[in-house]
């Protein structure tokens, strides 16, 4: 479940930007958010290894979150709005929960509020403010949301790294 929320919160970044931004390729330029487009991978309470890769599709009119851990993998999608002009983001996982988030500026940290919808619990709303850089890596906090709709002070925190590239494979000699 953490894993598959780590996902939303890649769209509250995309929406820090000026509202401005013409296509979500201006949007993450302006944000100086590029440097989070690559393969990263962090440790869950449990132990378990999450895989959190960041990637364009459709000639960078979307940014793909595809998140793995060992029994769920999720998927995110980020699009401009064409009638608002701002980021928007679905995700879906293997178990059938959709996500639907919105950005905002919170005491000076770019917030990402979401409700998630699952045939496993009722639905739920839940805050992910994130940092970081492409030296210390990407930090996300998740933060519970109270019924008056203010974060909660208790947080767990996920610290990403690189991953590291895989070797490429042996050629045989002929």
């Amino acid at each position: 479940m953490i894993a598959r929320l780590l996902l939303l919160v890649f769209a509250a970044w995309l929406g820090s930007a000026a509202a401005h931004a013409q296509s979500l390729s201006d949007l993450v330029n302006d944000a100086k958010a590029d440097w989070m487009f690559a393969q990263w991978e962090a440790q869950s309470d449990s132990g378990d290894t999450v895989k959190l890769n960041i990637s364009w599709d459709l000639d960078k009119h979307v940014a793909i979150l595809h998140v793995k851990t060992s029994d769920m993998e999720s998927k995110g999608y980020t699009v401009i709005d064409p009638a608002k002009g701002s980021a928007v983001y679905y995700s879906f996982d293997n178990r059938g929960s959709v996500g639907k988030g919105s950005w905002e500026m919170e005491s000076d940290e770019l917030t990402l509020r979401v409700e998630i919808q699952s045939s496993e619990r009722d639905p739920f709303k839940v805050a992910f403010v994130f940092g970081g850089s492409a030296e210390s890596g990407l930090e996300i906090r998740m933060h519970p949301i109270s019924s008056s709709g203010d974060l909660e002070a208790s947080s767990r925190t996920y610290k990403f790294k690189k991953a590291k590239a895989p070797a490429p494979a042996a050629t045989k000699a002929k």
